[in-house]
């Protein structure tokens, strides 16, 4: 689960590895996996405030088998 932010006020790096669960399939198979993202891991730590800030912002979720490999995308509303 790669997450990139799109309204960030400050500088963050082009995506992020928040989560990741290695499976197996067969051909044609299909399984759900969940992967939890709490809010707090969309913090960055703000230096003036002296603690750690989760922005009102866009932030698309991106998974797939690797960074190269994205196979879905969903843009979500941090509120």
């Amino acid at each position: 689960l790669y997450v990139k932010h799109l309204g960030s006020k400050v500088s963050r790096p082009r995506e992020e590895l928040k989560g990741f669960r290695r499976i197996s399939l067969q051909p044609g198979e299909t399984k759900t996996v969940r992967l939890a993202l709490p809010a707090s891991e969309l913090a960055y730590w703000d230096e003036g405030r002296k603690g750690w800030v989760v922005e009102r912002e866009p932030v698309q979720l991106r998974v797939g088998a690797s960074s190269a490999d994205i196979r879905l995308e969903k843009t979500v509303q941090v509120e």
